[in-house]
């Protein structure tokens, strides 16, 4: 697997409008992964830092990338790439 690019996960996410986002979570959570939404963001100050958290089913706080195992963040980024290529999409 690939290791995980926050650059590019980062800009993919925010392209995506909110039925696409949708659509590439429900295609996580098909693949057993139980994220239940990705928040892609950066702060007026620093904008050159870049910020991905995810929420998890029954989480009660998100999850920074980096604090996610290295395995974990592979396989979404894989599916991410399989998805943007349109191999998920119905």
């Amino acid at each position: 697997m690939e290791r995980f690019d926050i650059n590019e996960f980062f800009d993919a996410c925010r392209k995506m409008d909110k039925h696409e986002r949708k659509l590439f979570i429900e295609t996580l959570r098909r693949h057993g992964l139980d994220i239940a939404d990705i928040s892609c963001y950066t702060y007026p100050d620093a904008p050159g830092i870049r910020h991905v958290f995810f929420y998890f089913d029954g989480g009660s706080s998100p999850v920074p990338y980096f604090m996610l195992e290295k395995d974990l963040l592979a396989k979404v980024q894989e599916i991410l790439k399989k998805w943007q290529a349109g191999a998920f999409r119905e």
